[in-house]
C-alpha cells in the first residue's frame, strides 16, 4: 500500500496553485500516481460553510461551476483566485442552519431532568396528609347537629384524602441493623422512589398492592401487601433502599396460624401419634417441624412446633383458663410454650405437674381416657343442679389472661383452696418417666357446676383437711415469750377472738396543738377547703397474685380564694441522718399546686404495664414476708414496690394469717429502734449492733426472744405497745395502697388538718401513733377495712384496730412514742414524745 505524497514532494507549480485553493476555502485531496504525476481527487469541500445572519448577498450571482472546470483551470497554471470566483464561496450555505447548537443540546437536558426530579420527588415525598377545610367544617356541622356516629365516621373517611390500606399479609425485607437507626422516613421515601430498581414492586405500586411498611424488633423491615399473590412475587426479589441492595424473604404461609413448641422431644419419640392425639380433641393440626434444623446435615434440635389451622390457641388447649404449658405423653413431662405466650418467671421443679397441662396419654392407651370422657363424679348434693357443660370458645391468650373466673368460692371453699394449693403441690408431681395415677392432675374444666356448694358442709360433723404433703410442716417462728408480753399468737381465722384490750385507758382529749412556727394560722383551715374525693380502685390484673387496691385522690378542685391567700407553712425534709427544715415558708397556693399534680401523677403508677410488671416481684415480696429479718429490707420493698406489696399482704392476710403477725412485730420493732436516738444512723442493723451489742440476728426467733422483755415494762407499755403493732400493720397497709398520699406531707395535712408528726426511719419516715390514728378514723381507714373485709382478713390485729376506730380520744403528746434506753447497763422501754413536726 503506497503512502499519499506529501505536499513538499509536489513540483513547484502544483505547490503553489494548492496553496492558492486552501486560501480561498477549498479543500483539496491529492493523490500520487505512479508515474508521478499529481492527481486531484474529484470532490471539493469548503473549510468554512458558516455565513452571517440576515440577507444573502449572493442570492442572484451564477452557480458554483463544476469541479471538472476548477481543475482544468489549475492545470492551466493560473492563479486560485481566478480560478475561483469570490461570488461562489459558501453558496453551499445559502439557506439558513437549522441544526441545534451546544447550547441547546445543554439546555434540552436540563429541562429534561429538571422535570425528572420534579416527578421523582412527588413521589418521593412523605408527609402527612391535610383535609380541606370544607370537610372539616362540615364534620363540626354533624357534631352540633348531634348526629349519629355513622354519618360522622362517613364523613371523616371522606376527608381523608388517600384510602386507608388494608394489608394483611407480612413481607420481610432482609435488611439485619443496617437501618436500625434511619428514620422512617428516609426509609420510606427511598422505596417509594424511581430509584428501587424493582419491577415486580413498580408494577404493585400502580396497582396499589403495597399497603404499610414498618421496621420489625430485629432491625428488619415488614411491608405489609393485601394479597398472597403480591406476596409470591415478592418473594425473593431485590430492592434497592438508601444506596444498598437487599432481598425480600420469601413468604411465610404459616406466619398467620397458631403454633406451640413442645421441648424435649426425642427423635424416636411418635411425633404421628401426638399429632392423632391433638386431632381428636379437636386441635386441627396442618404442619409440624422441629423448630432448628440444618438442612445440610439433617441435625435438628429436641424443640418441636405444631400449627393449627386456626390463628388463635385452640379452645382444647386452654387448660384451666390460661395456655397449655406443659405436655404428658407416654409418661414423660414436655415443657409447652405457645405463640405469644409469656414466658413463667419461675419454672416448675423436676418431675412436677403443672396445673395447666395436657395428657396426651400414652402410646399403648387408650385415648380419651375412659375417665376424662365420663367426667368426675359430682357430689351428691350437687348432683341434681348440674347444668351441661358448654364448649369453651377458641381464644387467645391474651383473652384468657384478661377473662374473669367463673368460679365463685365462699370463704370455707377459699380456704380449702388455699390449702391444697400451699401444702399438695408435690403430691400432684409426677415422677419423670414412671406410671402414676395417683398423681395425675385431673382436667376439670373450671364451670360453675363442679364448685361445691356451702350447703353440703352443713350436715357433716367431720372436720375438712387439706390433702397430706411429703413436706415436713413448717413450724410457726416463735412470736412471744410467753403469755405475759402481751403478743399472742393469732387465733383461728374462723373463730375470731372478742378479749380486745381496753385502749381507752391512756387516751386523752384531743388538746390544740400550737403551731411553733410550722404554719401561719389559718393555714390547715385553708388547706381544708380544698375539694378532694379519695377513690379506690381495684388494679388486680391476675386474682392468682392476689387481690390488689390502689387509692388516689380524684376530683381534685381549688376554690379561687385560695388565689389571694397568704397562707404558708415551713416543710421538714429528711436526708438519711438528717432532718431539715426548709429555709422560707411555702405559700399555700405552691401546696395545693402540688396537690393537683399529685392527682395525674398518681395514675401513672397504674397502667398496664405496671400492673404485670408488679404481679411479677409478688413471689420475691412473698419470700421476704416469710423470711426477712431486717426489717429496713421490708418497708424499702414497700416503698419501691407498693402495687406488689400489697397483693402479698392480700395473699397473706386470706392465709392463716401467721405471717402478718410476724411482720407487724417486726415493723412495731423497727419504730422503736428508729424513735431511738433519731439523729444518729437510721439502719436498723446499725442501731440493734449500737443498743445490742450485737448482730442481727438470722432467725426472727431470735430477736423475738430479744425483745420479748420490753413490752412488759409497766401497764402503760403494754397498752401502747399493741396498740402499735396495731398501728404498725395500718401504716404498712398505707404505703401500699395509697403510696401518693403516704410520701407527700400536704395530704396527711389535709386529711388530718394537723401538723404531721413522724419518726426518721431508713428508706422512709414512720408517722407518729395520733397521726395514724387520724388517718385510721378517716375515709381511708374505711377504704383499707373494705379491703381487708374482701381477703377475709380476721385475728387479734383485726380486732385491735376496729377497737381503735371507734374510740375518740387520742395518746398524751409527750408519752406516745416508744423508745429504747440504757438504764444501768440495761435496755429498757420507755414512751415520750421525740417524734418531728412539719
Amino acid at each position: 500500500m503506497e503512502n499519499p505524497a506529501s505536499a513538499s514532494s509536489l513540483p513547484r507549480e502544483h505547490t503553489s496553485h494548492l496553496s492558492s485553493a486552501r486560501s480561498s476555502g477549498v479543500r483539496l485531496d491529492v493523490d500520487p500516481d505512479t508515474s508521478g504525476t499529481m492527481e486531484l481527487s474529484t470532490e471539493s469541500t469548503l473549510l468554512d460553510p458558516s455565513e452571517p445572519d440576515g440577507p444573502n448577498e449572493f442570492q442572484d450571482t451564477p452557480s458554483l461551476p463544476p469541479v471538472s472546470s476548477l481543475l482544468c483551470t489549475l492545470e492551466e497554471d493560473d492563479p486560485m483566485e481566478s480560478a475561483i470566483p469570490s461570488a461562489h464561496i459558501g453558496v453551499a450555505s445559502r439557506g439558513k442552519d437549522t441544526r441545534p447548537t451546544m447550547t441547546d443540546v445543554i439546555a434540552r437536558h436540563e429541562r429534561l431532568r429538571h422535570d425528572n426530579a420534579e416527578d421523582d420527588a412527588a413521589r418521593r415525598r412523605v408527609e402527612t396528609p391535610k383535609p380541606l377545610a370544607c370537610d372539616i367544617e362540615a364534620i363540626e356541622r354533624q357534631y352540633a347537629a348531634g348526629n349519629d356516629w355513622s354519618f360522622i365516621a362517613m364523613r371523616i373517611d371522606q376527608a381523608r384524602p388517600y384510602e386507608l390500606p388494608r394489608a394483611k399479609y407480612d413481607m420481610v425485607i432482609d435488611t439485619g441493623r443496617t437501618f436500625a437507626k434511619t428514620p422512617l422516613q428516609k426509609i420510606m421515601a427511598s422505596l417509594t422512589g424511581k430509584s428501587h430498581g424493582s419491577d415486580v414492586l413498580e408494577r404493585l405500586y400502580a396497582s396499589h398492592a403495597i399497603g404499610q411498611i414498618s421496621k420489625l424488633p430485629g432491625g428488619n423491615l415488614r411491608v405489609k401487601v393485601k394479597s398472597k399473590e403480591a406476596c409470591l412475587l415478592l418473594g425473593r426479589t431485590k430492592v434497592n433502599i438508601l444506596g444498598g441492595c437487599f432481598l425480600f424473604k420469601e413468604f411465610d404461609v404459616l406466619s398467620a396460624k397458631y403454633f406451640i413448641d413442645i421441648s424435649s422431644i426425642d427423635s424416636d419419640t411418635p411425633t404421628d401419634l401426638i399429632l392423632q392425639r391433638l386431632f381428636q380433641l379437636g386441635c386441627q393440626p396442618v404442619y409440624d417441624t422441629f423448630r432448628d434444623v440444618n438442612l445440610a446435615t439433617g441435625l435438628t434440635s429436641a424443640t418441636w412446633r405444631v400449627y393449627f389451622l386456626s390463628t388463635t390457641c385452640p379452645s382444647a388447649l386452654m387448660i384451666n383458663g390460661l395456655v397449655c404449658d406443659q405436655v404428658l405423653f407416654d409418661n414423660k413431662l414436655h415443657p409447652a410454650h405457645g405463640k405469644n405466650a409469656p414466658y413463667q418467671s419461675e419454672r416448675l421443679p423436676f418431675g412436677y405437674r403443672s396445673h395447666h397441662g395436657l395428657d396426651l396419654g400414652t402410646t399403648d392407651g387408650q385415648f380419651p381416657p375412659p375417665e376424662t370422657v365420663a367426667g368426675s363424679t359430682p357430689s351428691p348434693t350437687s348432683s341434681s343442679h348440674s347444668l351441661p357443660r358448654q364448649p369453651i370458645p377458641s381464644k387467645s391468650y391474651a383473652q384468657a389472661a384478661r377473662a374473669t373466673p367463673i368460679r365463685q368460692l365462699t370463704s370455707l371453699q377459699k380456704a380449702v383452696e388455699e390449702a391444697k394449693t400451699r401444702t399438695s403441690q408435690p403430691q400432684r408431681g409426677a415422677q419423670h418417666g414412671k406410671h402414676s395415677a395417683a398423681s395425675q392432675l385431673a382436667k376439670v374444666p373450671p364451670t360453675s357446676t363442679d364448685t361445691l356448694s356451702i350447703s353440703s358442709f352443713n350436715d357433716s360433723n367431720g372436720k375438712i383437711s387439706p390433702p397430706s404433703s411429703p413436706k415436713a410442716p413448717k413450724k410457726l417462728l416463735l412470736l412471744t415469750n410467753g403469755p405475759e408480753d402481751n403478743f399472742v399468737t393469732a387465733s383461728n381465722k374462723k373463730k375470731r377472738s372478742r378479749k380486745a384490750t381496753d385502749f381507752s385507758n391512756l387516751m386523752v382529749k384531743q388538746q390544740p396543738t400550737p403551731l411553733d412556727g410550722i404554719a401561719t394560722a389559718n393555714y390547715f383551715q385553708a388547706l381544708q377547703s380544698m375539694s378532694v374525693t379519695f377513690e379506690s380502685k381495684n388494679v388486680t390484673a391476675d386474682k392468682t397474685y392476689g387481690v390488689r387496691y390502689h387509692v388516689a385522690p380524684v376530683d381534685v378542685k381549688r376554690p379561687d380564694s385560695m388565689k389571694t391567700s397568704t397562707e404558708s407553712a415551713f416543710f421538714v425534709e429528711k436526708h438519711h441522718t438528717k432532718i431539715k427544715k426548709a429555709s422560707k415558708a411555702t405559700p399555700i397556693m405552691e401546696v395545693t399546686e402540688a396537690m393537683l399534680d399529685d392527682e395525674n401523677t398518681a395514675l401513672l403508677s397504674v397502667l398496664p404495664d405496671r400492673l404485670a410488671e408488679a404481679d411479677t416481684k409478688v413471689d420475691g415480696v412473698c419470700k421476704l414476708f416469710e423470711n426477712a429479718t431486717n426489717p429496713d429490707h421490708i418497708t424499702k420493698k414497700a416503698i419501691e414496690c407498693p402495687l406488689a406489696f400489697n397483693s402479698t399482704m392480700a395473699l397473706k392476710m386470706a392465709g392463716d394469717g401467721h405471717e402478718i403477725a410476724e411482720l407487724a412485730q417486726m415493723h412495731v420493732i423497727n419504730r422503736v429502734f428508729s424513735a431511738t436516738c433519731p439523729g444518729d444512723d437510721t439502719t436498723f442493723s446499725a442501731k440493734w449492733k449500737k443498743l445490742m451489742e450485737s448482730g442481727v440476728p438470722s432467725k426472727r426467733g431470735d430477736i423475738f426472744k430479744m425483745c420479748a422483755k420490753w413490752w412488759t415494762s409497766s401497764a402503760s407499755i403494754t397498752e401502747l405497745s399493741r396498740a402499735s403493732k396495731a398501728l404498725g400493720i395500718f401504716e404498712l397497709t398505707l404505703m401500699s395502697i395509697a403510696p401518693t398520699i403516704f410520701t407527700n406531707v400536704h395530704w396527711i395535712q389535709y386529711i388530718t388538718g394537723q401538723p404531721v408528726k413522724w419518726i426518721p426511719a431508713h428508706h422512709t419516715r414512720l408517722l407518729h401513733p395520733n397521726t395514724l390514728l387520724r388517718l385510721l378514723r378517716s375515709d381511708l381507714g374505711s377504704l383499707c377495712m373494705q379491703q381487708w373485709r374482701e381477703v377475709q382478713w380476721q385475728g387479734h390485729l383485726l380486732d385491735d384496730l376496729e377497737s381503735l376506730r371507734t374510740l375518740d380520744g387520742f395518746y398524751p403528746d409527750d408519752s406516745s412514742v416508744l423508745q429504747l434506753r440504757v438504764v444501768d447497763g440495761d435496755v429498757v422501754m420507755v414512751a415520750s414524745d421525740l417524734a418531728t413536726r412539719c
